[in-house]
């Protein structure tokens, strides 16, 4: 099912969904995937599809971007229990990046529908595609990840609006328009995750020498570094729904893309063992259920992958289902009920 080929030694320059990032490639195979700790593996069992119950008992839908076979990324939005998709975004440019509101009536996204790629800034529409904006002055700024505060009244994003080339992480107040920004430090600040609590916002940096996960209070307050792992970067945190858990994607030393789990309290981060070796964008449902995109196959001499499609997992079981299929790429999939 998957194909891994390899050669030692390669720099690599991939495009992670809109982020550039350099990989050293090597030889891996997905079975047995070694962990960084000695802690217990979540594990995986064979690839079952296409009745994801667990999430239709739930309610709810799941949004994500897809780039399309034109090469537009597009937001969509799936009924898990009909299959049925909608397209919420539409026309040239390129939509992505969604995020839901805490009380699901609104979707904050990038879009660089009047700018040229990469450039983009954060657009607001309601959950059914309706009345798009901008939500901000667009300009030459490449800006990602908006998430919204519980409360739903903020927007933390990271951009390049700071004063240097690295993009730092701010936090928009919807109602006033306030910009403040958060790290304004000269490393690169990334991938922010508001906490469930509402008092804290973990992120990526690379200040101490390595992608990295940190956590900050949203004053700015009390910063600490979370994974401290021997590899080529951790990115995408997403905070568990109890707020004692990120989980995230990370480049072990050698080329895939793996998934974890840190503890906030634990020195050590556990894989999520998965079927595939090319995994991104992991996002929590409950406690016991989260999504992510993965590709099948994987071919290290080419640097491609097959499409990535969207699937849930019961990480307490193992249970995988696929969600998507098809030849487009699927990407930050997110669930509300």
């Amino acid at each position: 099912m998957n194909s891994l080929k390899c050669k030692r030694g390669t720099v690599v320059l991939f495009l992670i969904g809109i982020e550039l990032v350099i990989v050293l490639a090597g030889c891996r195979s997905r079975q047995p995937s070694t962990p960084v700790s000695t802690s217990p593996v979540f594990p995986a069992s064979p690839l079952e599809t296409p009745s994801p119950e667990a999430l239709v008992d739930l309610g709810g839908h799941v949004l994500f971007h897809r780039r399309e076979q034109t090469g537009w990324m597009n937001i969509y939005v799936l009924d898990p229990e009909t299959g049925d998709l909608t397209q919420l975004t539409k026309g040239q440019g390129n939509n992505y990046d969604p995020a839901w509101s805490p009380d699901g009536s609104r979707i904050a996204f990038i879009s660089d529908r009047d700018r040229k790629p990469p450039y983009g800034t954060i657009w607001l529409m309601n959950a059914d595609g309706s009345d798009p904006h901008p939500l901000l002055e667009t300009g030459d700024y490449i800006e990602l990840g908006p998430t919204w505060s519980p409360d739903g009244t903020r927007i933390a994003f990271q951009s390049n609006r700071g004063e240097g080339v690295n993009p730092d992480i701010f936090i928009l107040d919807i109602a006033s328009g306030a910009l403040t920004n958060l790290t304004n430090h000269p490393n690169m600040d990334a991938n922010p995750a508001w906490s469930p609590d509402g008092t804290k916002i973990a992120f990526v940096s690379d200040r101490s020498g390595n992608p990295e996960i940190w956590v900050v209070n949203t004053d700015g307050s009390e910063l600490r570094q979370i994974t401290k792992r021997p590899s080529l970067g951790d990115w995408r945190p997403d905070w568990s729904p109890d707020g004692r858990s990120l989980i995230f994607e990370s480049y072990p030393t050698v080329a895939p893309r793996l998934l974890y789990i840190q503890d906030l309290d634990d020195a050590e981060a556990r894989e999520v063992e998965t079927f595939s070796v090319w995994n991104m964008w992991p996002a929590w449902v409950t406690d016991e259920l989260i999504l992510y995109a993965a590709s099948e196959e994987y071919d290290e001499d080419t640097y491609k992958g097959s499409p990535a499609n969207l699937y849930l997992q019961n990480l307490q079981t193992g249970e995988v289902h696929q969600l998507t299929s098809g030849p487009s790429d699927d990407g930050r999939p997110s669930w509300r009920p």
